[in-house]
Formats: C-alpha cells, sequence, structure tokens
C-alpha cells in the first residue's frame, strides 16, 4: 500500500522518500548516516528513517544495518571491563562485535535534523542539567529481538580510533542487560538542528532487530510518540570467515565423494 505524507508543507509519499531499490532491503555496511524522523500532520505521527549522505532515505523494513567485520573488540583493561560488565553484563576478556563509534563501517548516528525547530520546544527532565526547556526529540530502546543469551548497548567511546573499541568509559545510552545502568533509562535526547554519534556494542553473532521509540510534544501541546524497529546484522570476523568457509567446502567435496563411492 503506497501510503501518502503530509510532513511539515510538504506532500510526499513513500515512493518518493524511500529509495529507488525500494521492495529490496538495502545492506547499509559503510559510510554517514542517521536516525532521523519526518513528522506527518495528518495522521499526527514522526516517520522514522535513516537518512544517508547520499541524501537516500530509508524505512525501517527497508534497511539493514551489519557490522563491518574487521571491529570486533574485548573487555580488556580496567576502565572498559567496568563499563561493558555493567552495560553488557560480560566478563574481562570477552569479545564485543561494534558498529558506529568511527568512520570504519557503517557510520551511523541520531538526528534532529530537518524539523523545524519552533514546533518541537518543550520542558523536561535530564538527569544532569535538571529541567530543561528547548527544542528536542527524545530517542527511547523499548523493544528488542536477539539471538539466545545476547546483549547490546549504545555508549560513548573515546580514545585514538585503533583502541576507541577499549575506552568505553563515556555514558551509557542503551543497554539490553541492565537499563538502570544507562545516563537515563534507555532514553537518548537529541537537539532539533543536531546529531550525535555513539557506538553500538553487540556480544553475538546473528539478527537483531531494536524497537526505538521517538517522541516529542509538538507545537506545545501535541505528544508525539512513534515506535520503529530497525535491524542490525553482526557478521563473523573475516579470520572467522577463512576457516570456516574451506572446512564447509571440504566438507561438501566429502560428501560428494562417498556418494560417487556408494
Amino acid at each position: 500500500m503506497l501510503k501518502t505524507l503530509f510532513i511539515t508543507g510538504a506532500l510526499l509519499t513513500a515512493a518518493s522518500i524511500a529509495p529507488s531499490t525500494a521492495g529490496a532491503q538495502y545492506y547499509y555496511t559503510s559510510g554517514h548516516g542517521d536516525f532521523r524522523v519526518f513528522y506527518d500532520e495528518v495522521n499526527q505521527e514522526f516517520v522514522p528513517h535513516i537518512h544517508l549522505d547520499s541524501s537516500a532515505t530509508y524505512l525501517e523494513d527497508e534497511i539493514l544495518m551489519r557490522t563491518d567485520a574487521a571491529r570486533v573488540t574485548h573487555a580488556n583493561n580496567a576502565a572498559s571491563i567496568a563499563r561493558f560488565s555493567g552495560m553488557l553484563g560480560i566478563a574481562a576478556g570477552e569479545k564485543i562485535w561494534v558498529l558506529g563509534g568511527s568512520g570504519a563501517g557503517p557510520y551511523l548516528g541520531f538526528s534532529g535534523e530537518g524539523l523545524i525547530a519552533a514546533d518541537w520546544v518543550h520542558t523536561f527532565a535530564d538527569p544532569d542539567f535538571g529541567t530543561f526547556h528547548g527544542p528536542v526529540i527524545h530517542i527511547e530502546l523499548t523493544g528488542w529481538s536477539m539471538p539466545e543469551g545476547a546483549q547490546f548497548g549504545l555508549y560513548k567511546s573515546s580514545g585514538l580510533p585503533d583502541t576507541w573499541g577499549n575506552r568505553a568509559s563515556g555514558d551509557v545510552i542503551f543497554s539490553t542487560y541492565d537499563p538502570d545502568f544507562t545516563y537515563n533509562a534507555n532514553r537518548l535526547s537529541v537537539a532539533v538542528d543536531d546529531h550525535t554519534h555513539y557506538a553500538f556494542g553487540f556480544t553475538k553473532l546473528g539478527d537483531y532487530q531494536l524497537e526505538l521509540t521517538f517522541s516529542s510534544v509538538y507545537q506545545g501541546t501535541q505528544q508525539v510518540s512513534t515506535p520503529a524497529t530497525f535491524s542490525f546484522q553482526v557478521v563473523p570476523e573475516p579470520s572467522t570467515v577463512a576457516i570456516i568457509v574451506p572446512g564447509l567446502v571440504g566438507l561438501l567435496s566429502l560428501c560428494r565423494f562417498r556418494g560417487q563411492k556408494a
């Protein structure tokens, strides 16, 4: 079904904001992109999407975020062990696959850009600043589906590019393991006309679905809250693939040989 969207003065359709590959899922593996929202004035809801620097825009079911296979780190120093333990429930030496937080692989952030600031001014509570008044949208982690035993966390990284994964010493924003360990109970606030970047940490290979709820107050009175589920895929690092693939080829060859012999 083609959905018509009336977005702050512009008439758009799902076809006009979707990429030319609509109907096929786009694999996002590199380059800069942001979670953003349009506002649909008729339905009084946000339209969450991923906006890439190429100006391509993908709705939640049109894009799959895939980790850079080489970006793996370990909880292996005092700062990262404490941070990763509280966020992901893992012990020293355990592996974490990471997306974002640097220019390698998908450089995915969160943005309030594209909205009219005056429409979204409201008062809300912030753990550090107390009562805050300004144009802001909120992004909350409200649901997830993951491989058995897996955990996910979003955190601020620091340090040099080659050591960033071991420097999880900034704020923890999202955690499936312990929301109370996060800065504001799995809630991120982003100013309109601004954007921010964090590192996405995953503890196991496989497919993850993260439900993010985007909310704010429109023109001082209208509460707006819209959930959207985005998909992530955590893939093996190259060394693992190099071991597994030849083994599978050898196994298939053995099975074929035995079949011919029989």
